[in-house]
Order: structure tokens, then C-alpha cells, then sequence
């Protein structure tokens, strides 16, 4: 994509930012193939246009685990589009480059405040069952 082009399109409300996603794990192939599928990942999704995106080799960390980042550089159509991507794929380091000041509608912040705190609700209700599941399991270890 052009320069010209990704500053038509902030001008007309999009957000260029700057994404890192950090990957570990074993072995040092997975973490590879892991990047270029959030790469592939993020550029599928609806209202983002990815500008470029760096993926840098794995390193060993220990005597088993590798670690691994890609650094994604992308336009987003919306606050909401950057959110979404925010929760799914939790990345270390979030940059808004373009435009220095974003302006937007309150009923649109809105929505975007009650998206956030719904989708915390649901990470919040998984914790509380995997809680209550080890409490059972651990009430169950000790009777036998």
C-alpha cells in the first residue's frame, strides 16, 4: 500500500498503529509457524490493512523454550477494530501513529466501553470456573 493511499485513509478516520505479539513456547519451528499465522491472522480480519509486518527469528531463552516476536505495522478502520484485535491476540506493545488526535462520537465510545467490559466478563467468568473446578479438584484430592 502507498503512502498516499494510508493517508487517504486516515484522513477518513482510520488509525495507523504499530503491534508487537510476542510468542513462546517449543520448539523453535512452532513459534515460526505461530508468527506467521497471527501475521496471516490479522491481515484477514475485517477492517485492517496491514502495511507490513517483521518476523523476527526465534531466540532460545532456556535449555527448552524459544521466543519469538512479529511486529506488525497496520491500519485500523475503527477504535473497535484495534480492541478486538487487543483481546485476541494480546500483544506487548500497542502504538497509535496516525493521527496525532482522535476524535470520536460518544455513542460510539460507548459501544466500545461495553464491548471491553463484556469481553472482560467473559474472561472473568472462565477464571471463576477454572477456580471453582481446582477448588473440587484439590476437595477431592484430599479425601482420598
Amino acid at each position: 500500500m502507498e503512502e498516499s493511499q494510508i493517508q487517504e485513509k486516515i484522513k477518513q478516520g482510520a488509525l495507523r498503529t504499530r503491534l508487537i505479539v510476542e510468542i513462546a513456547g517449543f520448539p523453535e519451528e512452532h513459534i515460526t509457524h505461530t508468527l506467521n499465522l497471527v501475521k496471516d491472522k490479522v491481515a484477514e480480519i475485517k477492517g485492517v490493512d496491514l502495511i507490513k509486518a517483521d518476523i523476527r527469528e526465534p531466540k532460545k531463552i532456556s535449555e527448552r523454550m524459544w521466543t519469538g516476536f512479529v511486529e506488525l505495522e497496520a491500519l485500523m478502520d475503527r477504535l473497535s477494530t484495534l480492541m478486538g484485535i487487543c483481546f485476541d491476540f494480546m500483544p506487548s506493545s500497542v502504538e497509535i501513529l496516525e493521527p496525532d488526535t482522535i476524535r470520536e462520537d460518544a455513542g460510539y465510545l460507548s459501544d466500545v466501553f461495553n464491548d471491553l467490559t463484556a469481553k472482560l466478563h467473559q474472561y472473568d467468568a472462565v477464571a471463576k470456573m477454572l477456580r471453582a473446578k481446582l477448588a473440587l479438584k484439590e476437595k477431592e484430592n484430599k479425601t482420598k
